[in-house]
């Protein structure tokens, strides 16, 4: 490439990303170009924006017959710049203790936890029967493992309950004792006080 096209393809680069940005005190240096293929050229510019620090300014650029046309321009993470975590989809993210009764998640078709509520017979009476007593025409309901799960997990809820309850009941017993003995020796003293 010739010395007056390298500057047309730095100009014309630098004024798109300038472009991009909005503002021209947001471009720093050129840091660099890359040649691709078909005339194709990657021009990098750092960015001064503040908090994008190892971000870049690209502009891509076509080169043909002497001729620079700007492809895009963008602004990219370099290999310094702050990115992130990558994404995790909810069904993996979701923890113990993240839901509360009354939360409704996404559909899920491979869930393991659910089986066919009913199938189909042909028939309309039965699968009308079928529809009504066995499940309220649900295409899907707890399996019986889930079903377990679910129910040693209401167990334990309610155990903890008891405990809970027992414990506020022994506190109110202590307090009324506490506030019995109080009493009476609050009764004595007066009574002690008036004596004298």
């Amino acid at each position: 490439m010739a010395v007056a096209v390298e500057d047309r393809v730095a100009e014309a680069a630098r004024a798109a990303v300038v472009a991009t940005a909005g503002d021209e005190s947001s471009v720093g240096p050129m840091l660099g170009s890359e040649p691709g293929a078909d005339g194709l050229i990657s021009v990098r510019f750092a960015c001064t924006l503040p908090g994008y620090n190892g971000w870049e300014w690209a502009a891509d650029l076509a080169v043909i017959d002497d001729t620079v046309t700007v492809c895009e321009s963008a602004l990219l993470p370099g290999s310094d710049a702050l990115l992130a975590p990558t994404w995790v989809p909810w069904s993996e993210r979701v923890q113990p203790g993240d839901l509360e009764a009354g939360m409704i998640l996404p559909y899920q078709a491979e869930d393991q936890r659910l089986i066919p509520g009913y199938t189909e017979t042909g028939d309309d009476d039965r699968d009308a029967i079928a529809n009504f007593e066995f499940g309220l025409g649900r295409e899907r309901v707890l399996a019986p493992e889930a079903r377990e799960s679910a129910r040693r997990e209401q167990e334990s809820v309610q155990e903890h309950v008891e405990q809970l309850t027992a414990q506020r009941d022994s506190l109110t017993s202590y307090l009324s004792d506490m506030r019995a003995l109080l009493a009476s020796d609050q009764q004595k003293l007066l009574t002690d006080l008036t004596d004298e």
